[in-house]
This record gives C-alpha cells, structure tokens and sequence, in this order.
C-alpha cells in the first residue's frame, strides 16, 4: 500500500491542479489520520500530499533532476485524483462531487475488534475540507460500495459496518488514539517526519492475534486438529514462538533523491533477538574502492562477525542442513564452517561487477568484469582457489594480489577509478559511516544496455544501507536520478 500511494503522491505533487488546492488552501501543516484510529491499531498507512514548505522545495529540486522520459509523462495540466475517482466511483462527478471538499491526507488501519472478523476490523479515513459539501458524495458512496462512514475531526472515516465505527470509536475515547500510543508515535517520528506515504505494523500484537484467532478456531490444540494427516514439517505455535517487534517504512523526496526508510525495531522471535546484532566495526569503505564502472556492487562491515552469529542461530534452528554444510566443507580440507569466514570475509567486504545485460541484469554476468574485496581476509586461501579454478578451466583464473592489507580477486577489465568518487554514488550512499551492509546499481549503465534508452544518462544510480543499532535494524533505499 504504501509503495502505491508514494507513486499517487509524487504523481498528484507534479500538478499545478495539486498546487493550487494545496498551497493556496489552507497552506500547510494539519492533522495526520492517525488521530482517527485506536491506540491498539496494529497496522496503519498514510498518504500526506499536504507537505511542509521545507518538502515543497526538495521536491521541485527532485523533479527538475528526473530522466526526461518521466517529466514528459508528468502532465501539469491534470489532476490523477480526477481519474481515480471516477473510474473508481463512476457514478460521482469529480469536479461538481469531489473536489470541492476533498483533502489530501489519507490513512487505513487495521485494528482488533469484536465486530470484525476473526476479531479484527479495518477502516479507512480520507480528509474532508467541507463536510456540509462532503456528505451528499459520501452517502453516495457509502450506498453504493455497502460500506458505512462517519465524519470525525476533519476526516471522512469508513468502515464495513457501523458496529464497527462505533467500536472504534469507543475504544478512542477509553483509550485514546493512535496519535496517543507511546511506541507508534516515536517509531513514527523517527522515521517517518517529512514522508509522503508511511506505514506502520506492530509484528508482536498482529502474532497474538493471529495465534489466538488459530487456537480458537481449533479449541486450543497445538497440533490444529491435523497431526494424523501431516505429512509435512510440525507447525510451530505462535505463542511458543513468542513474536516481538514492530515494524516503519516512509516514502520521502529530498532535493538529489528519492527515499524509502524501512525499520525493523524490538524484534526477537524463538530466542532470537535484533539486541544480539550489534557489529563490532561499521562502514562501507571496500564497497567504494569497487572500479568505477562498476554496475551492480554489494558491501559490507563486520560481516564475518554478522556471519558467525547469523549461523549459530541458523545451526539451532536447522541443525540438520548446517551441519551437512560444514561437514561438505571440511572435506576440502581447506575451509572451516563457521571458523574460517573471517578468512574469507575479512572485517571490510565488497564485490562488484560490470556487466550489464539489459532486461536482465545478470544476464551478462559472465561476459563482464568483476572484483572482490576483502580487508583482513587470507590472501593464501584465495590463492589457493585461483590455482583451484585455473586448474578446472582453459583460461586463465582469477588474480589475486593484496593492497594494502585488503585482498583483491578480479577477473576482466574494469576501470581504473574508485566508485567512490562518482557523485551520483556520493549521493544515494552517503552518511553510510554505521551501516553495515551496503548495495548500489548503476541505472545508467543498465539503461544504456537496453534497445531504446536515450536518456539513459540520466538515471542516475540506486542505493541501500542497512544498519544494526540498539535492537533495530534500519535500511534506506535511495534513487538520485542525473537528469536536469
């Protein structure tokens, strides 16, 4: 939901029509539709269209940065809410019917009730500007589509039934509302501020629903009524499991790029728990010693200590499959599982290639050139594997050589410059000084590779951290288009 709603939002921001209801009417600021759902909502969505001045200048430097393909496809003429509208509501009249009143926030959740069901119920709130020229449209709607509404603190909310409103309406004024809930509010804050589209989604509640609703449904057996038949693995209980955490994600725009923000936060589930990743070194600085032809690259830091951890943690949980890992790997008489991944890893990694096979990316991958990285990593291992695979092949392997003290295996030709010093790659990897993972793909390049690209200089590059810290994991995706 929030992916969509982030395209509807910079399609309805690229309108003069979105321009002149937004700016001029009632400016900026307002409240968010969370106000209008219960405290214990366990998931939600927004779209803001509303934005302040700050997100109105970043958003006009953005555009003027886009390939010219899309600024063609962007009419300033139309209003896309015109188009939803009627095609979804073909009986209402956009101009005399909607858009005399229609704001432009928007917000769904999904919450526990009694009157939903398996005992949770959803309700979606749209901003009213004008509710006296709101009410004729929206009891055409609530008619038509069989749904009920009622109009709250400047938001047209509906839901499937009325029974349903007045639930949530009551545990708003016992309980307060989602703007009221401690965790939603600064998992909110965080990471969601200046967004246009966002999402929320509390991982523990949703489990304990899901395991209650399971558990009534087959009178509380563990095994829900199907042992004498399953021919598959036994299915774990949820509550055995005991599932915690919440998850955001927010769509932004800044000025040089395009946003989306992903935090997992609290998480822990069978013994298993975020707290555990903390790396002991961050930072992507192999990744942007990559060539700077480089097309698809992957980074990391720690990732030898994130390694052992993720396997310990996989060996408790399939024992089985890990341990015919490691014994596969003891045969060769040169590799130890998990011991040996800091040889192979070392504390800083990276890996890149130049290949570019149009539609699909990996479709070229032999043919292209490729460099790995590995600070602190075994160079006679890796020699050891080069002669290994020149030895199974009729062309030359792999070089190996050290910088540094960072391993270096290539193949191919690439460039004789540093991916780090492209300002494209500057700019969707910045402030990546306590990440712990790292991925970039060059747009331009891959544009390029395909039959009609004529901007293809345009495009600019895609990048995505990911981040470990006091129990959260945080990841950022960023496209800074080089149009303009």
């Amino acid at each position: 939901m929030v992916p969509t709603a982030a395209v509807l939002g910079v399609a309805l921001m690229a309108t003069g029509v979105w321009a002149s209801n937004t700016v001029i009417n009632d400016l900026f600021g307002g409240p968010q539709p969370d106000r209008v759902f219960p405290a214990d909502s366990i998931a939600y969505a927004q779209v803001d269209l509303k934005p302040s001045a700050s997100e109105m200048a970043g958003y006009a430097g953005f555009v003027g940065k886009l390939p010219d393909s899309v600024r063609e496809d962007i009419n300033d003429e139309e209003d896309p809410a015109a188009d939803f509208f009627e095609e979804s509501f073909d009986y209402l009249d956009y101009e005399k019917d909607v858009a005399p009143w229609l704001g432009r926030r928007f917000g769904a959740a999904a919450f526990p009730s009694g009157e939903g069901e398996q005992g949770v119920a959803g309700a979606v709130a749209i901003a009213v500007t004008d509710e006296s020229a709101a009410t004729e449209a929206l009891d055409k709607i609530s008619a038509e589509e069989d749904v009920e509404y009622v109009i709250r603190d400047g938001f047209a909310v509906f839901s499937d039934s009325s029974s349903i409103l007045s639930d949530m309406e009551g545990r708003i004024e016992s309980d307060g509302s989602l703007t009221d809930a401690p965790e939603f509010s600064a998992d909110m804050d965080a990471a969601a501020g200046d967004s246009i589209a966002a999402g929320w989604f509390d991982i523990g509640a949703a489990s304990k629903l899901a395991g209650d609703a399971l558990s009534s449904a087959t009178g509380g057996a563990s095994d829900y009524g199907y042992s004498d038949y399953s021919t598959g693995p036994e299915v774990p209980d949820l509550q055995e499991l005991d599932i915690t955490g919440r998850a955001v994600a927010a769509v932004s725009v800044e000025s040089d790029y395009l946003e989306v923000r992903g935090d997992l936060l609290d998480f822990s589930a069978a013994g298993f728990s975020l707290d555990e990743y903390e790396p002991s070194q961050t930072g992507l600085t192999e990744l942007g010693e990559l060539p700077d032809d480089t097309v698809l690259g992957f980074g990391g830091s720690g990732l030898d200590q994130l390694s052992e951890q993720a396997w310990g943690d996989l060996s408790g949980a399939i024992p089985e499959i890990t341990e015919e890992i490691e014994a596969g790997a003891a045969e060769t008489g040169s590799l130890r599982i998990p011991g040996d991944f800091g040889k192979i890893l070392g504390t800083q990694t990276a890996f890149g290639t130049n290949a570019a096979g149009g539609d699909d990316p990996f479709s070229d991958f032999e043919s292209g050139a490729f460099q790995y990285r590995a600070a602190g990593a075994d160079k006679a291992l890796f020699d050891e594997m080069a002669e290994a695979a020149a030895a199974d092949s009729y062309s030359s392997g792999p070089g190996v050589k050290e910088e540094g003290g960072t391993v270096v295996l290539s193949s191919g030709s690439s460039s004789q410059g540093k991916l780090g010093d492209d300002p494209v790659y500057q700019q969707v990897m910045q402030g990546t000084e306590q990440a712990s993972l790292g991925y970039y793909m060059d747009m331009r390049a891959l544009m390029e590779s395909t039959e009609d690209a004529p901007d293809a200089d345009q495009w600019g590059a895609v990048g995505l951290t990911t981040t470990f810290s006091d129990g959260k994991a945080s990841s950022l995706l960023r496209w800074a288009p080089s149009g303009g």
